[in-house]
């Protein structure tokens, strides 16, 4: 598949690539790929994966070739907790509008910021950083906020 159809249908929302000792690449477009992925402490491997993937082809088998550990500290919901990843996936979304990746960037915005609104954090500052980087004028949690009413009370009135 063309690499940039891959990262407009499989690399939108997350990471696919599972580690990188699942893939093959070229080593001189990999060390011509912008180095801002290196300053990031959870995500920079989803940046990396998207810019080598603007440079060719990629092939994806469902065939099990390769093992990955998880530890028991865990990096991934730590950084999730500090609001790490909703900092560093913003970088990640602003790079995909900007070079044409994410079409309906409102509703995309909008899924993004109900998976914000939902998820565990270390302290309320750490939220309210969080939310105001992914909704800068608070309409999109308003939105949500009034999205969530309307479906109470809809099931509300369904149950009476």
């Amino acid at each position: 598949m063309d690499g940039k159809d891959f990262i407009s249908t499989y690399m939108i929302q997350c990471n696919v690539v599972a580690n990188a000792s699942s893939v093959i690449f070229n080593r001189n477009i990999a060390l011509g790929i912008d180095k801002q992925y290196m300053k990031m402490q959870g995500n920079g491997d989803w940046l990396f994966w998207i810019e080598m993937m603007e440079h060719g082809n990629v092939f994806f088998s469902t065939k099990e070739q390769n093992y990955f550990r998880y530890h028991k500290s865990n990096t991934t919901k730590m950084l999730g907790q500090q609001g790490v990843s909703a900092i560093e996936h913003k970088i990640i979304f602003d790079y995909l509008v900007n070079h044409g990746y994410i079409i309906d960037v409102k509703t995309e915005r909008r899924q993004c910021l109900n998976y914000y609104l939902n998820a565990e954090y270390e302290s309320h500052k750490v939220r309210r950083k969080v939310l105001k980087l992914w909704d800068k004028n608070g309409i999109g949690r308003l939105l949500i906020f009034l999205g969530n009413i309307r479906r109470d009370l809809l099931l509300f009135i369904k149950n009476i």
